[in-house]
């Protein structure tokens, strides 16, 4: 691709990042406890331990890591009725798991705690970036790519799980490629314990090597079989200590073909559902935006990565294949949808800050 094209794509990225933040607000909450986003039945029932909780007008999905803080191991399993899907959310237990230690086990530290992970996090993501502009030349711009990924902002201001996942995901990538094998796999490894959707990275990581003939299939499978272990080790758990009578939890393995549809099948169907559904043009704005920006840049990205194959590429054109065919909910809501794009997004600007640092013979693939 020509470099002005790649310059381009990467500004257009930008812009888009910066105008989808503007449309939404940045959300930073008035206090701490207000970036839980609580709703009323949890804030009352946690009132008796810290009496400054207050219901949120839109409550949220970080709501449930709060609620998964005061209990991680599934000791009381007293607060399991106020978790929405509560197997499903167990599964991400490395967030509320460290809150929960940073706060020594005292309740009124977790609004604290989990807010100052996220942030922190989301630092050193900036800082792994940063790295990797010094080692591979890269356009400084990048930095600033990942600072504004949409929803990564939001997801760190609303106590959520991706930017943990995220930095994870990025240190192990880092750690990877001089080597540092052991350490880029115990990052991974990490990284599925607080969201297991980002497993599909270093499973991405060892499939370019099996393409690339550094490393034979079955070293590939059983380097991911031991990345991968320790989630299927804490779901077995889980599911072990739930009480009975809770279902399954939802993940992409559990549901089998199901999950998947015909490619872009699901983003129509969510996509319809959620304009019938969404009340205000604001949210209209928001969610449609980046519905067609999602699937502008799967198709590009697609056809970018058929003619020119590189690292950067291939992460990219997996991402792209797994949300053109994935089966859920994440489209018919704008919070949704800029979550799951947080690596595509920012994969898709490595990919060309490192292109464009390959004319100058310092990209990854040099």
């Amino acid at each position: 691709m020509y470099p002005w094209l790649l310059r381009l794509l990467l500004g257009t990225l930008l812009v888009f990042n910066v105008w989808h933040l503007s449309k939404r607000g940045l959300g930073f909450p008035h206090s701490v406890r207000d970036a839980l986003r609580l709703s009323e039945p949890i804030a009352t029932a946690f009132r008796s331990i810290d009496p400054s909780l207050v219901p949120s007008a839109k409550p949220y999905d970080g709501q449930f890591v709060y609620v998964i803080t005061h209990d991680p191991f599934l000791r009381a399993r007293c607060w399991i009725p106020l978790i929405g899907n509560p197997k499903y959310r167990y599964q991400r237990i490395l967030y509320p798991l460290l809150a929960y230690a940073l706060a020594l086990g005292h309740p009124r530290w977790f609004p604290y705690t989990l807010l100052w992970l996220n942030v922190t996090t989301y630092v050193v993501g900036a800082c792994i970036v940063g790295v990797w502009i010094r080692r591979y030349q890269w356009t400084s711009w990048i930095v600033i790519g990942y600072l504004v990924n949409t929803g990564l902002v939001y997801a760190t201001l609303g106590t959520l799980t991706e930017p943990l996942a995220f930095a994870l995901v990025l240190g192990g990538i880092a750690a990877w490629h001089p080597q540092n094998k052991w350490i880029g796999c115990l990052c991974f490894a990490l990284s599925g314990l607080a969201r297991e959707t980002y497993l599909l990275i270093p499973w991405a990581v060892l499939g370019w090597e099996v393409i690339g003939h550094r490393r034979s299939m079955w070293q590939a499978i059983l380097i991911g079989s031991l990345i991968t272990a320790p989630f299927l080790l804490w779901w077995g758990y889980v599911t072990i200590q739930f009480p009975q009578g809770y279902a399954p939890s939802p993940v992409p393995w559990s549901q089998g073909i199901g999950f998947f549809t015909a490619p872009f099948l699901g983003i129509w169907q969510e996509t319809r559902y959620g304009l019938t559904h969404l009340t205000t043009r604001k949210e209209l704005i928001r969610t449609l935006s980046l519905t067609l920006m999602a699937v502008f840049l799967i198709g590009v990205s697609i056809g970018w990565y058929l003619r020119r194959r590189t690292f950067w590429g291939f992460l990219v054109f997996v991402h792209a294949v797994f949300l053109s065919v994935l089966r859920g909910d994440i489209w018919n809501y704008h919070a949704g949808s800029a979550r799951a794009l947080i690596p595509f997004l920012f994969f898709i600007m490595a990919w060309c800050a490192d292109e464009l640092s390959l004319v100058d013979g310092a990209g990854v693939d040099s």
